[in-house]
């Protein structure tokens, strides 16, 4: 199947099949060797959005006169932004995008991860976490 497109489509959700269908090919990578366990997973998924976060950073010089201002936020402001992002949060924030929004190339919508979010919604919020606490998209380890 590589270099076929593939358009994801909600209506497929409510083929009972469908769960089945989603995990024997979740299980599968993109060479179609099987993968087994949530590391090999995770592995997969990182190195697809490694190599689509390869991305060169535009970067500005520091504006001296915002840095003159001194703090601009209370310690409990400050304290807020480097507070975990929690399972909920993540959840919460996936669900709350309708699910024909944030289409991926390959079709996937964020229907498709809030419909399987039993299947694979540790293993995604776990690389959320993993991308906040590290800053960056090395793997689970």
């Amino acid at each position: 199947m590589a270099g076929h497109s593939f358009k994801f489509c909600d209506m497929w959700t409510l083929d009972t099949q469908f769960p089945q269908i989603v995990k024997d090919i979740w299980n599968t990578n993109h060479e179609r060797d099987m993968v087994e366990g949530k590391k090999e997973v995770a592995k997969i998924l990182v190195d697809y959005f490694q190599k689509q976060l390869r991305v060169p950073n535009d970067t500005q010089d520091i504006k001296k006169d915002i840095v003159d201002m001194g703090k601009c936020l209370s310690i409990e402001q400050q304290l807020l932004l480097i507070t975990p992002v929690t399972p909920e949060e993540i959840k919460k924030n996936l669900f709350e995008i309708p699910n024909q929004k944030s289409t991926r190339p390959d079709g996937y919508s964020s229907g498709f991860f809030k419909h399987q979010w039993g299947l694979i919604g540790d293993l995604i919020t776990r690389a959320i976490q993993d991308f906040f606490q590290k800053g960056t998209s090395k793997g689970l380890q």
